[in-house]
């Protein structure tokens, strides 16, 4: 039986590549890869009446407009190391729960073990793809002037 067969919440296909670089302002609570999509919800968030121009609704704004730039976090050592120290002694416990003696104490993982747990995880985190971001620390300013060259209205 596959793991796929014993968890069905498992799905082992290629995800979207995620994008190097996310866009978003102090308040936000969601980040957006295109700085043209944030910068269209900053106009839109200010409109009052539907059909207003575009210079009624930037003077509602305070420019320039500071958008956060972020990246994905990575996965570091550190927890890779702690990562593969779990499943290794998560699958000799349960190994040991199965088949091994009940009145003796339980496998010490060898050498070979724990270099097969850290490729495990190694493998795992080469292709995962983190949701939770970090701030670069730069900051792009968007002058009211960008701000009309990019909208659509």
């Amino acid at each position: 039986m596959t793991t796929a067969e014993t968890n069905p919440k498992v799905e082992c296909s290629p995800g979207a590549i995620p994008a190097e670089e996310l866009y978003g302002l102090d308040s936000d609570e969601q980040l957006v890869d295109d700085l043209n999509d944030l910068i269209e919800r900053v106009l839109d968030d200010a409109v009052e009446k539907v059909g207003e121009s575009f210079d009624v609704i930037a003077d509602r704004i305070k420019w320039p407009v500071k958008v956060g730039v972020y990246r994905r976090m990575t996965i570091n050592q550190k927890l890779k190391d702690r990562l593969a120290v779990d499943i290794l002694d998560d699958v000799l416990d349960r190994l040991d729960e199965d088949l091994a003696n009940p009145n003796g104490s339980g496998t010490e993982p060898t050498a070979a073990m724990c270099d097969a747990a850290k490729a495990l995880v190694d493998a795992i985190a080469k292709d995962y793809q983190p949701w939770a971001c970090e701030p670069t620390g730069a900051v792009i300013e968007i002058s009211r002037e960008q701000a009309k060259e990019s909208d659509s209205r």
